[in-house]
């Protein structure tokens, strides 16, 4: 089998106070080097996509850096 793309989504979705919800959603496609294993390669991006989600979420932001009711800095 060949590789020769590695496409990934994840989405976080969190339930506000009032009820409503937020979520977000980020993606990436890669295409793997023929030096390392797709699989961990895959698994690397995963954990990229995946840490920025996180920050996306903490420190109480009521939205993503930059955008409607988000912080930046």
């Amino acid at each position: 089998m060949q590789v020769d793309k590695i496409i990934l989504t994840l989405r976080y979705s969190k339930e506000l106070l009032d009820g409503a919800w937020k979520s977000i959603e980020v993606g990436a496609e890669a295409v793997p080097s023929e030096d390392r294993p797709w699989q961990e390669q895959q698994k690397e991006l995963y954990a990229e996509l995946a840490k920025q989600l996180k920050a996306l979420f903490s420190g109480g932001n009521s939205g993503p850096p930059g955008g409607p009711g988000g912080r930046v800095g």
